[in-house]
């Protein structure tokens, strides 16, 4: 959870974009399911649900609310740059066949 994004964000700026686009999607994904089990659904320790009552109890929430928040965006952003890094991938496959296909069939533009 914390390798996988700062490398795909590193080859986010590379020629492999696609390739790195995947893995920030599934690690910010991994990071919202694991974010929202332990600190909303499991109970335990980290559970702001199941905590007692003391000093810490608001800014543990406050923490864990904002966590949630920004592996959530970060689910977002990974998982709107895997689509659109796969449309522009996609637009430029379709463009390369056609212009292979019009020079194959002689209708080219001269």
């Amino acid at each position: 959870m914390l390798l996988s994004p700062m490398v795909a964000a590193v080859l986010l700026w590379t020629p492999y974009r696609l390739a790195a686009a995947w893995p920030l999607f599934a690690s910010m994904a991994g990071s919202f399911g694991f974010d929202l089990a332990y600190h909303f659904l499991i109970p335990g320790p980290d559970n702001v649900f199941t905590l007692e009552p003391d000093a810490w109890l608001v800014p543990f929430r406050v923490s864990a609310v904002l966590l949630g928040a920004v592996s959530g965006l970060g689910t977002l952003v990974g998982g709107s740059a895997v689509i659109m890094l796969w449309r522009s991938v996609s637009e430029a496959l379709s463009t390369v066949g056609a212009a292979r296909s019009r020079r194959a069939s002689g209708t080219e533009a001269r």
